[in-house]
């Protein structure tokens, strides 16, 4: 088998197609981790004009990293440089690599070149921010790989849950 060439590049607006279905193939995978994600409303978002929106935004801003082998893309990391108050973090907030092309390294060459991204363009950041379903244990173990670690934990409530069974 011939040597695949992996290369990572800012996106440009003619991966928009691309990159909203692979968001929409993340989404439908990720929703297996937690319970709030399987709503149809979340997973299809891609597929809304507020996504459109967004999608056309996020890119044009250069805050969008897409992954390819040889022309053919296959992943992207999507980031929030605005992400706290204080305005000293930059959140990675959505990675996916289509899962035929995993562990090739494609997920790591995303997240060093988002690295050299914010080392250069934004002095003032004091570190990088990730969130991901406490269940999924590969996301867990590859950040860890590329130095993330515990700082928090977020924890949610759904709100149909009966406050009389609480209050003891």
């Amino acid at each position: 088998m011939p040597l695949e060439t992996i290369s990572v590049r800012l996106a440009i607006i003619d991966d928009f197609d691309i990159l909203l279905n692979l968001n929409h193939d993340f989404r439908i995978e990720e929703s297996g981790y937690g319970r709030g994600s399987t709503y149809s409303s979340w997973i299809n978002w891609p597929l809304t004009k507020d996504a459109k929106k967004y999608c056309t935004e996020t890119i044009s801003t250069g805050n969008v990293i897409v992954g390819q082998i040889g022309d053919k893309l296959i992943g992207y990391l999507a980031f929030n440089p605005n992400c706290n108050v204080e305005g000293d973090l930059v959140e990675i907030e959505s990675l996916f690599v289509n899962e035929s092309y995993r562990r090739r390294g494609i997920g790591t060459n995303l997240v060093k070149y988002f690295m050299e991204i914010v080392q250069r363009n934004y002095k003032n950041i004091r570190g990088l921010t990730v969130k991901h379903f406490v269940s999924n244990e590969d996301s867990k173990k590859f950040y860890e790989k590329m130095g993330f670690y515990p700082d928090k934990i977020e924890m949610r409530c759904n709100l149909n849950i009966n406050l009389e069974e609480h209050n003891s």
